[in-house]
């Protein structure tokens, strides 16, 4: 099955900015609110819209309303600034031009985090309009545009952030240990704690599921042609990293064979700046 390439810098990078919660509302659903900067197409925000609308069916339950007051640029150049109350997470969805096709993709991550949870609150998805054009005619974009939002949301980027849902990072099997992704890898037939990919570069190895066991699961580090379903292992993910969750958001899937390596796999190369701070 072909692999698409793609090429892009996500970022993990935690800021330290005012924050003030306020108590949430008994039963408060969680709320992804985008703001969108450069150039998205009407059919590109309906993209970014969707991907937020079906993360917010997998995410059940919201969190205290918070105050943020950050700069312009305060999590990377050519972001705006921001005064507000965000409910219950904020992301910048921007379309610029960046090195055109076939090159970098864009950066992806979270920015700010919850002291209570350490939970993104503000994070940032840029991509580069002509790779966003190319993935749009291909019919790939909403699947891209939903797995770097999972990286805000802080697949892969927060497992090791003040938690230790990763073990052997940097070794030839890093693995995820959460309870709940395990339940459900080991549900699927899997032994042991869930395989966390251990081949490409900083952004796709110790960030993704392993694709070589997961094959065409949405949070591998490679986009496969055809459909790339949304397995229980990502969402148990999502509760062990501290959301409520809704398991039956899943789309069916099950573990294929050992999925062979083709030379014109390429990597999603991610380089992932580890969490500073949060307030």
């Amino acid at each position: 099955m072909k692999r698409i390439p793609l090429v892009l810098l996500g970022i993990g990078l935690v800021l330290v900015l005012t924050a003030c919660p306020q108590t949430p509302p008994s039963g408060d659903p969680y709320d992804i609110t985008l703001r969108f900067t450069g150039t998205p197409t009407p059919s590109q925000q309906v993209a970014f819209n969707a991907a937020a609308a079906r993360w917010q069916q997998v995410i059940t339950q919201g969190f205290a309303s918070i105050n943020l007051n950050f700069p312009a640029n305060a999590c990377a150049s050519g972001f705006p600034a921001f005064s507000g109350s965000v409910d219950d997470i904020l992301i910048d969805a921007a379309v610029v031009s960046i090195d055109g096709p076939g090159g970098i993709l864009g950066y992806a991550g979270p920015c700010l985090t919850r002291n209570s949870n350490d939970l993104t609150v503000y994070g940032i998805m840029e991509f580069d309009s002509a790779d966003l054009a190319s993935l749009e005619a291909s019919g790939q974009l909403d699947e891209v545009i939903f797995h770097e939002m999972g990286h805000v949301l802080g697949i892969g980027t927060l497992w090791n952030y003040n938690r230790s849902l990763l073990s052997g990072a940097g070794t030839p099997n890093p693995t995820f240990l959460g309870t709940n992704a395990v339940r459900e890898w080991q549900a699927l037939g899997g032994s042991g704690n869930v395989p966390v990919e251990n081949t490409g570069g900083s952004g796709t190895r110790d960030s993704h599921w392993r694709e070589s066991v997961f094959n065409n699961e949405i949070m591998t580090g490679f986009l496969d042609s055809g459909a790339n379903p949304l397995s229980k292992v990502t969402i148990g993910s999502m509760e062990d990293l501290g959301y409520s969750v809704n398991y039956s958001a899943a789309d069916p899937y099950t573990l294929p064979g050992p999925a062979p390596m083709s030379a014109s796999k390429t990597p999603l190369n991610i380089i992932l700046i580890k969490p500073k701070g949060s307030r």
